[in-house]
């Protein structure tokens, strides 16, 4: 399990203030008044140092919060006539679907709702919808002349977390950002992808065989 340093810093910190503190009652209690004050001051400041250092930690465990990668799907490519090819798409969620696409790249979109660190830190994770996918063409000429496929893969809902966000004023101190991030890349066929989604957007990587 991995032990961020920190927290050993912050644990030999507030040790000392502690053994400084029963030195500095000890003192007291036998009227050194002096010694009591210098020692409570010098544990004053290992205890303020103790809260710098907590403080420090929770900056750096919001930071990797909001850099985490969670895998949103998988996507499996199959040939099919020329400039045709299908996406056989593996949602995290367990869900399946298969769209017939035109072009040579693969085109994804998604809605993302980024909160503020604060929120990172009592639990709030990125949250993210995919929105549409469609088939792109790697030359602009074929993209300005050929067949446009175009699919959206919002899923219908009563309530929308999205929209709610922006609808009530309770929400807004939450959120950072909303906004809609995409990503494209080339597609081989029999071969497979994975989407991944950060706080910066969509990425999409091949996975080897």
């Amino acid at each position: 399990m991995y032990l961020d340093p920190l927290w050993i810093i912050i644990a030999f910190f507030f040790l000392v203030a502690v053994v400084l503190f029963g030195f500095a009652g000890r003192a007291f209690q036998r009227k050194r008044i002096m010694g009591g004050i210098s020692r409570s001051f010098i544990g004053t400041i290992f205890l303020l140092l103790s809260v710098i250092a907590g403080l420090l930690s929770l900056a750096s465990w919001g930071y990797k919060a909001l850099t985490l990668e969670q895998i949103a799907a998988t996507v499996e490519i199959q040939s099919l006539e020329p400039g045709w090819f299908l996406a056989n798409f593996h949602f995290s969620d367990g869900s399946s679907q298969g769209l017939r696409l035109a072009g040579d790249q693969l085109y994804l979109d998604a809605k993302i709702l980024k909160w503020h660190p604060y929120a990172n830190l009592i639990g709030f994770k990125t949250l993210y919808e995919f929105d549409r996918v469609a088939g792109r063409y790697r030359n602009i000429d074929d993209e300005q002349k050929g067949k446009r496929t175009v699919f959206s893969l919002e899923a219908p809902r009563k309530l929308d977390l999205f929209d709610l966000s922006q609808k009530y004023s309770f929400l807004q101190p939450l959120v950072d950002a909303q906004y809609g991030s995409g990503a494209f890349i080339d597609v081989s066929a029999n071969k497979s992808y994975q989407i991944n989604v950060t706080t910066s957007g969509l990425i999409i990587r091949a996975l080897e065989p």
